[in-house]
């Protein structure tokens, strides 16, 4: 009796193993093609996204030229590494009459308190903040998204700043001795946010007028 029901076994555990590996196939491939549709569109929003907040960071009356038209990739690992991307960088450069005006480029703060933000920084020719914004985050609503423009206007703290060796310290939050502002119950997104922009301020300032070539 026992060796008559072991064929039906096999039949039946191999029928399963069959149909779970044509379920395990199907809702790959409808995977990859579900990603291969919305990755266009989600890049062509972020793009959008950038784009739509230039003026915010850099004065569009400062400037005579088409950025979108005017600039540099950035691609070595030293540099990328400084302002927290692993892959290549657009830096949209700004002039009037032909003369530098000021530079948007993207940077990521990777150790916010729920991962990445992503922003957008405006830095004058002289070293000086236009503007930053934040373009993408995961950080808890109520506490750490008040690093958007929209729930707070605590990003505004860095408009006008540089960056030299006798301030260098302020460049911190203030409960780190430093002289940005932090949120209560969230320290750690803004002492993010505000390493990512000193770094990039840093980095900028050490390629100088190479930046415009």
């Amino acid at each position: 009796m026992k060796s008559s029901n072991n064929p039906n076994i096999l039949k039946t555990s191999l029928r399963s193993a069959i149909k779970l590996s044509l379920f395990v196939v199907v809702s790959v491939i409808l995977l990859l093609a579900v990603k291969a549709l919305t990755d266009p569109l989600v890049a062509k929003a972020e793009k959008q996204t950038l784009l739509s907040t230039f003026d915010e960071v850099l004065p569009v009356d400062l400037y005579d030229n088409n950025p979108i038209q005017d600039t540099l990739l950035i691609e070595d690992s030293g540099s990328l590494q400084k302002l927290g991307s692993d892959e290549v960088i657009t830096l949209y450069r700004a002039r009037k009459a032909g003369k530098p005006v000021g530079v948007i480029l993207t940077a990521i703060a990777p150790n916010g308190y729920s991962g990445q933000i992503h922003l957008l920084i405006g830095v004058l020719a002289d070293g000086r903040i236009s503007g930053v914004r934040v373009l993408k985050h995961k950080e808890t609503p109520g506490l750490g998204d008040k690093i958007e423009i929209a729930k707070n206007p605590w990003i505004l703290e860095f408009d006008g700043r540089n960056l030299r060796e006798d301030n260098d310290p302020r460049w911190a939050v203030k409960k780190d001795g430093g002289d940005f502002d932090q949120f209560t119950g969230a320290t750690i997104t803004p002492r993010a946010v505000v390493g990512a922009v000193k770094r990039t301020l840093k980095w900028i300032n050490q390629q100088g007028e190479t930046l415009y070539d």
